[in-house]
């Protein structure tokens, strides 16, 4: 790799790395309002695999305007097909997940990544079905604290700890945007 091309790709490295740390953000503090950003967003990443499997595009810029197509596509999708896509987002989220936890706990399965990419997809639509609501705070927590991890490329025990603690925060701090507050009744509000 010649000089140019080495500062082209830590370029695009850092780039990717902060798209990740304030998508992570988005999704950790505001997952479950931004439900359609959290399925473009999965959409966006699966574009990812997409190209580089499918259509094995020449360059990043290639593969970022697949990603960025399908994940515009997802979420127009989700606002008119709401539940149907919150339901892809969460099977593509808790696969994600899952590869993404065998990652930072190092630990390598390569002829299984499906089985553990499927296992996590099929847990993440059962937790869209049964808790539509929490499970949208619980598995955007989750994929913007992936996300977050992987910015910021922690790895091991440490990674480990400070997904936990993203996961926690997500989970708590949307929780609480979620409470109605109690309504006070004053003198001039009785009936």
């Amino acid at each position: 790799m010649a000089g140019g091309e080495l500062a082209t790709f830590v370029e695009e490295i850092m780039i990717g790395n902060i798209v990740q740390l304030i998508a992570g953000g988005l999704l950790l503090v505001a997952g479950k309002r931004l439900y359609w950003f959290f399925v473009g967003l999965c959409g966006a990443t699966a574009g990812l695999f997409i190209s580089e499997f499918f259509l094995h595009p020449e360059g990043m810029t290639e593969r970022i305007i697949v990603a960025v197509a399908i994940g515009a596509g997802f979420a127009v999708l989700a606002l008119i097909l709401q539940k149907i896509m919150v339901g892809v987002a969460g099977f593509i989220a808790g696969g994600f997940l899952f590869v993404s936890l065998l990652d930072t706990l190092k630990i390598t399965l390569p002829d299984w990544n499906w089985a553990v990419f499927l296992i996590g997809g099929l847990i993440g639509i059962f937790l869209v079905k049964i808790l539509f609501d929490l499970a949208l705070v619980i598995i955007s927590s989750f994929a913007g604290a992936t996300l977050i991890i992987r910015g910021l490329n922690l790895g091991g025990s440490n990674g480990l700890i400070i997904l936990l603690v993203l996961i926690l925060a997500g989970i708590v701090f949307q929780s609480a945007q979620n409470r109605s507050k109690p309504t006070i009744i004053t003198p001039e509000s009785r009936p």
